[in-house]
This record gives structure tokens, C-alpha cells and sequence, in this order.
């Protein structure tokens, strides 16, 4: 399967414009224009030693790997064999395996990484703690009937990367562009020549109520405390996690709602109000804050609140690919922290 193919189908399930602006994801590493895919790889963090678990798997040679976090993140102003970062950088392009990581689209994605990590925790009704608006930074929506073909949507992302105003996307036999302000007047006149028979609809960029960052469970029934430290270590499968709580509450205090954020939990759950939080990390002055608003926190290390997510995005990357592409999920990835 064409590398450009697979990416669409990796936006299609998460664009990239649902990402926080300060991400940087979508495909990281194209070693070749005209690469193949026959095996994707998928990990939570892209170390040196996962790598080398992807280059060294039988079957298919992987072509692709997705990285939840992004291996490129900080600006580089060169590639030598001096950091980490750079030796997986260099020997991933060596080897001629693309590297795509979805991050923070994949948090605010109805049905993603915070949508997972709060289904164990019980039944009731869950909302966003921050809705998220589509694509921030494109008000403009562009849909362009009946070209959803990836050699159409090469083409128009080529007119949307020139005119550098927005991002494109698929939805069911439609092409979408999400524009700017500064680019659409110079965008519609590219797309009408390009696309002279096609109907070709403007209308506003929605919220999406559904999606956002972190998420917000009211329990149909409250718990106890001691009841929801024991579904946390069972939905991520820890023997151990961290809990605080303000000096008056016992582990019999009962739980009605519960905010949780899925890696780092500082920015999104800051000043929430709610019984329990719940994420991988936070700041001692953090956790200290939420203590004095009366909520209890529990902590189970960075990567762990995320991790688990990936065997659910494979069996629906499976189910969106529908070819021959085989998926792997890395045994070598773990979350660096252990309790001992």
C-alpha cells in the first residue's frame, strides 16, 4: 500500500488539525516520495531499542512506524549521532521507515486516548473538559464533492501546501480543506480550476461538541474512593498508582465525578472542579492545589494512561486500511518510571 495512502487513512481516523497547536504531528519521516507499506509498527515512544524491535520483526519488513509522542519535536539544526532522538531520526531514514505520530489528535478524538482511559472507571455521562473547535486557527470549511480518490487528494493537498492555508481531510467520498482567512480567496479560484466539475460547498468550521481535551465522567452511581483506586490498577493493569487526597476524606468517600487527562495532567486539569482527577503525571504544587479544593488525585506515571489505547487504534486501523497490511504493536515499549 502506498505510504500517501495510508497516511490519508491515519487522518481520516484522526486529522491533524484536531491536534493542540503546539504539537507537532502527522507524518514526521518520508524516507522516499514513492514508499510502500506493508507493516506498521505501532509504540507509544519511539526509543532506540523499539526501533530496533520494528527493523528486527519477521513477516513484512515495517515500513511505517506510528509513535503516539513524537520523536521530532524540538526544532534540530542537525542530525549526528551525538543524541538519541537524532540516532532513530537517521537510522529510521537509513532503513527507509516513514514515522507518523498522531499525539494530542488522538487525546482530543471522540473515541481516542481520554475517551479509553475514563471507560473503566464506571457508566455515566461523559463530556470534554474544553470542547474543542475544529481546526483552530481555519474558521472556513471547503468540501469538494466526489473526490475522495487518493490521487485527487494529492492533488489538492499540493494547491492547499502552495497557497499554505490549511489542512486537508476526507470525509466518506468528500475531500475537505479547512482554510484560513488569508488563503481561502486564493484558494477557491486554485480548486475551481483544478476541479471544474466538482460541486464545491463553503460553510463555517463547527465545533466539535464531542471531542476536546481531557474528559469529564458523572457516575450514574458514586463509588467509594477505595472501589476507584482498585478500577484504575485494574483498567491499566498496575499493581501500584499514587494517590492524594485532603487529610478529612477516608477510602469509603464516595465519588460522583471524575476528570481525567491522559499523559500530563497540569494545564488541562488545572482549577477543575471534580471529586477525583485523574492522569499520568502532575506537579507537586499541582497536585497540592487540588487537594486544597477538596478533590482527590491519582497519579500512575506518564505513558501509562496512554498505552493501552494502542491496541484499540490497531483494530481500527486494521478495520479503516481493509488490504493486506499487517500491524504489529511493540513489546519493548513501557513507561520508563517503575514503582520498587
Amino acid at each position: 500500500m502506498d505510504l500517501k495512502d495510508v497516511v490519508s487513512r491515519l487522518e481520516e481516523i484522526a486529522p491533524s488539525s484536531t491536534a493542540e497547536e503546539w504539537d507537532n504531528v502527522g507524518l514526521l519521516v518520508e524516507p522516499r516520495r514513492d514508499a510502500k507499506v506493508e507493516h506498521i509498527f505501532l509504540t507509544n515512544d519511539l526509543t532506540e531499542e523499539v526501533l530496533e524491535e520494528a527493523l528486527q520483526l519477521g513477516g513484512k519488513r515495517v515500513g511505517l512506524v506510528v509513535s503516539y509522542h513524537p520523536p521530532l519535536f524540538s526544532p534540530m539544526k542537525r542530525l549526528t549521532q551525538r543524541s538519541s532522538k537524532e540516532r532513530i531520526l537517521l537510522k529510521a531514514i537509513e532503513a527507509g521507515v516513514a514515522i507518523y505520530s498522531p499525539h494530542t489528535a488522538h487525546d482530543n478524538l471522540e473515541g481516542g486516548v481520554n475517551d479509553w482511559l475514563v471507560s473503566g472507571l464506571g457508566e455515566g455521562k461523559i463530556r470534554p473538559l474544553r470542547v474543542q473547535q475544529l481546526a483552530p486557527g481555519y474558521p472556513h470549511r471547503v468540501a469538494i464533492r466526489g473526490v475522495a480518490g487518493s490521487e485527487w487528494l494529492a492533488a489538492l493537498s499540493d494547491i492547499v501546501a502552495r497557497e499554505r492555508c490549511g489542512e486537508v481531510t476526507r470525509e466518506g467520498d468528500d475531500a475537505v480543506v479547512l482554510s484560513n482567512d488569508r488563503g481561502l480567496c486564493s484558494l477557491l479560484p486554485a480548486i475551481k480550476e483544478r476541479f471544474p466539475g466538482n460541486q464545491i460547498i463553503i460553510s463555517a468550521t463547527p465545533k466539535v461538541l464531542s471531542s476536546g481535551s481531557g474528559r469529564l465522567l458523572t457516575l450514574s452511581q458514586p463509588v467509594s474512593l477505595s472501589t476507584m483506586v482498585e478500577r484504575v490498577k485494574q483498567h491499566l493493569q498496575l499493581a501500584h498508582i499514587r494517590l492524594a487526597t485532603p487529610q478529612s476524606v477516608k477510602k469509603e468517600h464516595l465519588i460522583t465525578t471524575i476528570a481525567v487527562c491522559a499523559g500530563s495532567g497540569d494545564s488541562v486539569l488545572q482549577a477543575t472542579s471534580a471529586d477525583l482527577l485523574v492522569a499520568g503525571e502532575m506537579t507537586h504544587h499541582r497536585v497540592l492545589e487540588a487537594v486544597s479544593r477538596a478533590s482527590c488525585v491519582i497519579l500512575c506515571d506518564h505513558s501509562n494512561t496512554e498505552r493501552g489505547f494502542l491496541r484499540v487504534f490497531k483494530e481500527r486501523l486494521l478495520k479503516t486500511l481493509q488490504s493486506g497490511v499487517e500491524i504489529s504493536v511493540s513489546l519493548m515499549d513501557k513507561d520508563p518510571l517503575c514503582v520498587v
